[in-house]
């Protein structure tokens, strides 16, 4: 996985407790979708609340490995949920993939990040 360019540490703690509810923007690529879904399972098991802290997902279009689009991120945690900004689908995809990696304390808890 390649080293983030940026990264600053908050004091915060998200908690997985409360299992996070998935926000994905309308017009939404499946890959995302399903990615996003089994990074929820990994990190909470196969629960889906109608209410808790949030997973939003935003990024402008769908992205093409073979047409080396931009696979950039912003990802930011903080105790009310996480928030995930990318110019493509890829740069989702690094997101949830850098995501997976920050629970601390037996998957209790993320850090929180900006």
């Amino acid at each position: 996985m390649p080293v983030p360019a940026e990264m600053r540490w908050g004091k915060g703690r998200l908690s997985l407790k409360n299992p996070l509810k998935l926000q994905l923007q309308s017009s939404s690529d499946p890959i995302v979708e399903a990615a996003a879904r089994r990074l929820l399972t990994r990190l909470q098991g196969l629960k889906e609340p109608a209410t808790g802290p949030t997973l939003q997902i935003r990024y402008g279009r769908p992205g093409s490995p073979e047409k080396f689009d931009e696979e950039r991120y912003s990802l930011r945690v903080t105790p009310m949920g996480v928030t995930i900004d990318a110019p493509t689908s890829l740069g989702v995809l690094r997101a949830l993939a850098t995501l997976e990696q920050l629970p601390v304390a037996e998957k209790a808890a993320l850090p929180a990040r900006s």
